[in-house]
């Protein structure tokens, strides 16, 4: 997770300086998140965990998306900020973190995410996350279940595979 240092928040503060001082959270130079920091995380993803497909909000991350494409041919699935796309992967985020099928390794930025989600339902009682407080931050756990949207529709053999034959890390 990054945030830019021209931030409105006082990064010298709780809770943000503990996810900064922990290495949760990346501070970037300038007014906006300098997207040339994600990238170079992003080589390090990529050739770490063998990346294979990218979900993202064509409405906020075209840019990125097609960056990630043309630098690494990572196929790219949009994933727009609407109930209908997000509840199957809320609904099964949210059951596969009651049944203890997710570990988030006691990372403090991903729990103060989490007390900051809320359900939204729409007319279908389709779900979907949203801010419960409309100053924070939910991003990290929206970002977690559309890569578990990705996982729900993966190669399940190449998931199976890669993970017994390697360890997974949670930062």
């Amino acid at each position: 997770a990054w945030i830019p240092e021209g931030t409105e928040r006082e990064l010298t503060r709780e809770p943000w300086a503990s996810f900064i001082r922990d290495g949760l959270l990346t501070v970037t130079d300038g007014d906006t998140t300098d997207t040339d920091a994600i990238y170079s995380t992003m080589q390090e993803v990529v050739e770490t965990y063998q990346v294979q497909s990218l979900a993202f909000d064509p409405a906020n991350a075209r840019e990125f998306s097609v960056r990630c494409f043309n630098e690494w041919q990572i196929p790219l699935v949009e994933m727009y900020q609407n109930c209908r796309n997000f509840n199957e992967p809320t609904r099964g985020f949210a059951e596969a973190l009651r049944k203890g099928l997710i570990n988030h390794g006691n990372n403090g930025l991903l729990s103060w995410c989490a007390k900051n989600v809320a359900i939204k339902e729409d007319s279908n009682e389709y779900q979907m996350p949203f801010k419960l407080k409309s100053r924070e931050k939910i991003d990290p756990i929206v970002a977690l279940i559309m890569a578990y949207r990705q996982c729900m529709t993966a190669d399940s053999d190449f998931v199976r595979d890669y993970y017994e034959e390697n360890e997974l890390e949670v930062a």
